[in-house]
């Protein structure tokens, strides 16, 4: 797990907390976290930029809170399976194409 921006362990117990985005096994989304008075400036799509570089990831997946999935459709997530939900937590499965694999022809 990669941590760009702070060393919170969880948000609540960040109040100067701005943005964080948190990954694991090279493709997997695990929390994008932009503040709410800075939405809209781009700020979380220029975080998931970083992580396609850094991750070196053909492809990324997330569990997108269904609050969100407007923006992950924005950056080009797309789903992957209908809603489910866990303890709770509905989310969407989606995915972003990052790199095409090389073709063998």
């Amino acid at each position: 797990m990669i941590h760009l921006v702070s060393d919170c362990t969880h948000l609540t117990r960040c109040p100067k907390l701005l943005v964080r985005i948190t990954w694991r096994d090279a493709n997997y989304l695990g929390q994008l976290y932009v503040k709410t008075q800075y939405h809209g400036q781009g700020i979380a799509k220029q975080l998931v930029d970083e992580m396609k570089q850094l991750s070196h990831a053909e492809v990324i997946q997330v569990k997108a809170s269904i609050y969100a999935v407007g923006f992950y459709s924005r950056v080009g997530f797309q789903p992957t399976d209908q809603e489910q939900s866990i303890n709770g937590i509905r989310y969407i499965p989606m995915e972003l194409v990052v790199k095409q694999p090389m073709s063998s022809t």
